[in-house]
């Protein structure tokens, strides 16, 4: 520091002095950390703001959703109408297929007619025990899903010839009346839920809709209007129906009408 003071006039070492001071005492002190500006703090709370805020939202979709799909207690189409509705169309669509593979594989066997070809499978194990629901619509009133070896004995001693009308729930071809084309299998009915009983018994089992699996195992959903069903009155099956879809199918081979 000395030689450079001495290194020139006094109003120069006088600069010199007062910039290496200046210096020396700027590399003492630490770098004070920056100071955020009123703008900074302003964006962070609007950020967590949002954070919170979209949370909020998204919680009350999921709870939303859960009243909505799952308990259906808002909106029918997701309630238990459709729910039971779905099930029936997959109970359908099993059996429809069941048919379909069962002609593939041996295009020579001829079905019962009539409930007793579904309760057959469930006889021989095509449909195995525990699996009777296959066989039930939800929808369907007269009708509980057996939770007892008892209760699943009827279906193992169960006379085809005659069966009652609790075990199964669902129409299906007179295929000694009506055997079916493979050729046309895709527009050919083989099972359908168009609800049970006669007359002023008669009672859906949904509603004004009816649900008919056909031979390449689709399952389509009816009207009364697409059936030809007058409003209120229970459908015809058998070969008086005015239905061509319902004239093929019955519940015991022996049915003009429904059961």
């Amino acid at each position: 520091m000395s030689r450079r003071l001495e290194a020139g006039p006094p109003d120069e070492r006088r600069r010199v002095y007062d910039s290496g001071v200046t210096d020396a005492n700027a590399a003492r002190r630490p770098t004070p950390p920056p100071v955020r500006g009123g703008a900074d703090e302003s964006s962070r709370r609007t950020r967590r703001f949002l954070w919170i805020f979209g949370i909020w939202i998204a919680s009350l979709v999921v709870t939303f959703g859960y009243v909505v799909f799952v308990q259906g207690s808002w909106w029918d189409p997701f309630g238990p109408a459709s729910r039971s509705r779905l099930a029936c169309m997959s109970n359908l669509s099993q059996l429809a297929h069941a048919y379909s593979d069962a002609i593939a594989r041996n295009p020579a066997w001829r079905p019962r007619s009539g409930q007793a070809m579904l309760l057959a499978w469930r006889k021989d194990g095509t449909i195995r025990a525990r699996q009777e629901s296959v066989l039930l619509c939800p929808g369907d009133n007269g009708v509980t899903v057996p939770d007892s070896p008892q209760a699943r004995a009827r279906y193992d001693t169960v006379d085809l010839g005659a069966p009652p009308d609790d075990l199964c729930s669902y129409a299906v071809r007179d295929f000694a009346r009506f055997p079916i084309d493979p050729a046309n299998a895709a527009d050919e009915p083989v099972v359908a839920c168009v609800g049970r009983g006669s007359g002023a018994a008669w009672c859906a089992c949904h509603k004004d809709t009816f649900l008919i699996g056909f031979a390449d195992g689709d399952v389509r959903t009816f009207t009364r209007t697409d059936l030809g069903i007058a409003p209120g009155a229970p459908p015809v099956l058998g070969p008086t129906s005015p239905s061509p879809l319902l004239r093929v199918l019955c519940f015991t081979p022996a049915d003009a009408a429904t059961k």
